[in-house]
Formats: C-alpha cells, sequence, structure tokens
C-alpha cells in the first residue's frame, strides 16, 4: 500500500487492530465485527483514491476519484467464489422473495431486477480475503484486495448450474481477467 506507511493515523489504526486481535480475537475474524473497519482503512491506505462512504442505500461503501461509486465485498481466503450481489439478496433478506419468485416466472426479469438492486449503481469493486477466516487471526498487511472495474466483474458472475444465478463471481476466473487487464 502506498503512502499509508507514513501516515500516522493509518498506523494508529494498524496498532488498534492488533491490539483487538489480542484481546477480542472472535470479533476480528467476524467478517460483520471488522467489515467498517477494513473498509475505513483500505480507503486511508489509498493516498486519497478512496473515500469512505457508508453503509446503507444512500451512500456507497466508498468513492473513487470523488464519484464512482464502489462496493466492497468479501470472501474466505481459498474460495473459489464470492456473492457480490446487494446483501438486500443474501439468504432469506428484503429482495430474495421477490427475486425467487421472477425467477421462477421469468429469468430475465429476475436477472435485470438483481442487477437494478445490486450492480448498475457500482463502478467499482473492491474484494477482500477478510471473510469468515475461523481461528485464523488476519493481519491487515496480508489481506488480499482485488479492485475490479463492474463490467469485469460482471463478465465473471456464475451463471450456469447454479440455484443462485449471477448472484456469486467465479473468484478464478475473475483473477484472470484482472491480471490480464493489468498488462
Amino acid at each position: 500500500m502506498t503512502g499509508a506507511d507514513k501516515d500516522p493515523a493509518y498506523q494508529e489504526c494498524l496498532a488498534a487492530w492488533r491490539v483487538l486481535q489480542q484481546h477480542m480475537p472472535s470479533e476480528t475474524q467476524n467478517g460483520r465485527m471488522s467489515y467498517g473497519f477494513l473498509q475505513r482503512i483500505i480507503c486511508m491506505s489509498s493516498s486519497g483514491e478512496l473515500v469512505y462512504g457508508g453503509q446503507g442505500k444512500a451512500d456507497p461503501d466508498f468513492y473513487y476519484r470523488g464519484n464512482k461509486w464502489g462496493e466492497t465485498k468479501s470472501f474466505r481466503a481459498g474460495a473459489k467464489t464470492c456473492h457480490v450481489a446487494a446483501s438486500s439478496f443474501q439468504a432469506s433478506n428484503s429482495a430474495v422473495p421477490k427475486w425467487k419468485k421472477l425467477l421462477e416466472e421469468d429469468p430475465d426479469k429476475a436477472k435485470q431486477f438483481l442487477f437494478e438492486n445490486s450492480y448498475d449503481k457500482n463502478d467499482l469493486y473492491c474484494l477482500t480475503g477478510s471473510g469468515k477466516s475461523g481461528t485464523t487471526v488476519l493481519d491487515l498487511e496480508q489481506i488480499e484486495l482485488i479492485f475490479v472495474k463492474k463490467d469485469i466483474l460482471v463478465k465473471c458472475l456464475i451463471s450456469e448450474n447454479t440455484k443462485k444465478p449471477f448472484k456469486d463471481v467465479d473468484l478464478n476466473l475473475l483473477r484472470k481477467k484482472v491480471s490480464a487487464n493489468v498488462k
């Protein structure tokens, strides 16, 4: 991470994380508990490229270069897939019943509903290898980060042989596409 090493606030946050790991390990291993902290420290380490947005429908997780919307999602280290649809499409959350009904009646309308409420508003995704880690203590500086434009992410969504089309991304395919675009 560039520029952050000399930032006192960033260094203080790293120190705070290490204290939390020592005294509250289960909280630092829980994505729900650590999500906001991780999002803020990613923004702090970006030399101003990313600015913390917030949570909810009114703000993105982060702003990229001022006005572009960014969404952060986590995956477990070693996972082959990652849930990237909006949290309202996870488990039995608010959008799931309508989406399932549409999926049975008209898969194209289900896809349109999912995209309108998940992907359309975002420009960039940050996928973090910080998902539930079991007994592993996460070292912030070792967490895998994948930054990807929405258009590339969408090309890697899993749509076949699944009960939840277009909600998860194939991480191996995504890494290949991201690497190909970096070169």
